[in-house]
């Protein structure tokens, strides 16, 4: 029941993070640029305005995993609500029980991210190997 529910919740967020399609990058919201939507040919990153990160796997269109998030001075902090199902249950119970910490680096169109402080080094795996980048909508 805790995992449908889970599940629930995040497609849900995901749902409601549809409107910031429009987004075209960082600047327009914050003093950091977050909320946002950045995007890497593997995953599409979503920072909802009211401190969701939802990660969707752009090949299958499905939500890899769900973190709350906070940005303050360059530095993003993030922790699992909902982990990708591929952790370990240790891993998993890891990321939900543990916060880390990453420098956000500027890109001239996007951004990277280097663990500061990161208790389950699995994570970080996924969050520094990407360079992401503005969101711009096709054109119709």
């Amino acid at each position: 029941m805790k995992r449908t529910a889970i599940t629930a919740g995040a497609l849900a967020l995901l749902t409601s993070s549809l409107a910031l399609g429009d987004h075209h990058g960082r600047g327009a919201e914050q003093v950091n640029g977050f909320p946002g939507v950045y995007v890497h040919p593997q995953i599409t990153m979503t920072f909802t305005g009211d401190g969701y990160l939802i990660t969707t796997v752009n090949a299958s269109n499905v939500t890899a995993g769900v973190q709350t998030y906070t940005v303050a001075d360059g530095i993003l902090t993030v922790q699992d609500v909902s982990p990708p199902a591929f952790y370990s249950q240790d891993m998993a119970d890891c990321v939900r029980d543990n916060p880390a910490t990453y420098q956000i680096n500027d890109l001239p169109d996007g951004f990277s991210m280097t663990a500061i402080d990161e208790p389950c080094p699995p994570r970080a795996g996924l969050l520094t190997r990407f360079e992401l980048r503005d969101y711009v909508r096709p054109a119709e």
